[in-house]
């Protein structure tokens, strides 16, 4: 896997101890989310471990909330890691593309259409179904949620709504994590190792060198 760095900020609190807590990509760890199409999705991310050779099977929660029913396709693509700092995963919508060979699409069920009424929310179970064949390490992807416009077709991406996954295929896989920064900023993102007044943040850069995902996490005792 590329070796990844990632940045994390963290206001100094007036507390002895807090807690650091961050997760490679800096995926959002909201529990549901909203969009431009008023869907709420929830949870917004799932990292799941399937052994090759089994099926599982992960609950997805969509509502509408808004007052009028709509029919919802579910858009099975697979993204990659941000190649900057900035965590955003890269959807990949573009059929043109070659996907990797560990590709997440591959092993899911394909979804069905569904309808919501106003008000309405449905639980759409997700089957993902690992090869006894399949490539050890991890398939990132994302399913997206879209209004099936009067025309049949869906909407533009910025007006969908997902859900990530971050599955892991075990097999010879390792982690490993560097420190690459940690310091004082403030609030303009300023390092520096003296500072006079003002909010600050500590700034947390690590390298991701193995060959899977890493959830790291630590404290600070000040």
């Amino acid at each position: 896997m590329t070796r990844k760095t990632f940045r994390n900020k963290l206001t100094v609190s007036i507390y002895s101890l807090f807690t650091i807590i961050f997760m490679a990509g800096n995926v959002s760890m909201a529990h549901a989310a909203s969009f431009a199409n008023g869907f709420t999705v929830s949870p917004v991310r799932n990292i799941i471990s399937v052994d090759k050779g089994q099926t599982t099977v992960v609950p997805v929660t969509v509502e509408n909330p808004s007052e009028a029913p709509v029919t919802v396709q579910a858009i099975i693509n697979d993204f990659l890691p941000s190649n900057d700092e900035t965590g955003v995963p890269r959807i990949i919508t573009n059929n043109n593309t070659t996907l990797p060979l560990d590709n997440f699409i591959s092993l899911v069920k394909p979804i069905p259409d569904f309808n919501l009424g106003p008000d309405q929310q449905k639980i759409v179970n997700v089957t993902v179904n690992v090869a006894s064949n399949a490539i050890s390490g991890d398939y990132y992807g994302a399913i997206r949620f879209a209004p099936v416009s009067s025309g049949g077709g869906v909407v533009a991406l910025n007006a969908t709504v997902a859900t990530i996954f971050l599955l892991t295929v075990p097999g010879n896989l390792y982690q490993k994590l560097s420190l690459v920064q940690f310091s004082a900023a403030d609030a303009n993102g300023n390092t520096s190792s003296f500072f006079s007044n003002g909010q600050l943040s500590m700034v947390t850069r690590l390298t991701n060198a193995g060959t899977t995902h890493s959830e790291p996490f630590g404290s600070i005792i000040i």
